[in-house]
């Protein structure tokens, strides 16, 4: 996948599991408005991350890393919970 190095970096922020405002990465990051807006127009496009509502404040859209499977990374379960054919006991980290 072909991105510009600026995705890479805010992808990486992104990556710790935390979602971020644009302000946020722009000061976490040191990149310029332009550049994170740019960033964030790129990663979206190859949607490797999405948009949820900033609660604390209206106007503003957070950032996170994308799941493949729908859940945010610290609601992910264990992949045994996901096949109803094995037991919970058997199931590591349970």
């Amino acid at each position: 996948m072909k991105l510009p190095p600026s995705s890479w970096i805010v992808l990486s922020l992104l990556s710790a599991g935390k979602a971020f405002t644009n302000k946020e990465i722009i000061n976490l990051t040191g990149l310029s408005p332009r550049t994170v807006r740019y960033a964030i127009q790129k990663l979206r496009e190859n949607r490797l991350i999405a948009e949820e509502w900033n609660f604390e404040d209206a106007r503003q859209v957070r950032y996170r890393r994308d799941d493949p499977d729908g859940a945010k990374q610290d609601e992910k379960k264990p992949e045994c919970l996901n096949r109803p054919s094995i037991k919970r006991r058997s199931c590591a980290g349970t």
